[in-house]
């Protein structure tokens, strides 16, 4: 999943501050689009607890939003 420099800090616990430095000095990949940072999820230095935690509030948001719209469909 690709995050914002705003959403990859909150899922680590970090400022955005510190996630731009995290990419300058190369501790973190991460790619400009139109001007901001896109950084892919499974690039974050996550503990295992942090993963899992991440994990389980992606189901539970998957689990409101078909409650609310109903099933997503997965393009195959």
């Amino acid at each position: 999943m690709k995050l914002s420099l705003q959403e990859a800090a909150a899922l680590i616990g970090k400022t955005p501050r510190q996630i731009r430095y995290l990419i300058k000095t190369g501790k973190l990949t991460a790619k400009k689009k139109k001007g901001r940072w896109v950084i892919e999820s499974t690039s974050l230095p996550l503990s295992e607890g942090q993963r899992k935690a991440a994990v389980a509030r992606g189901e539970k948001v998957r689990e409101i939003v078909e409650e609310v719209i109903g099933p997503t469909v997965k393009a195959g």
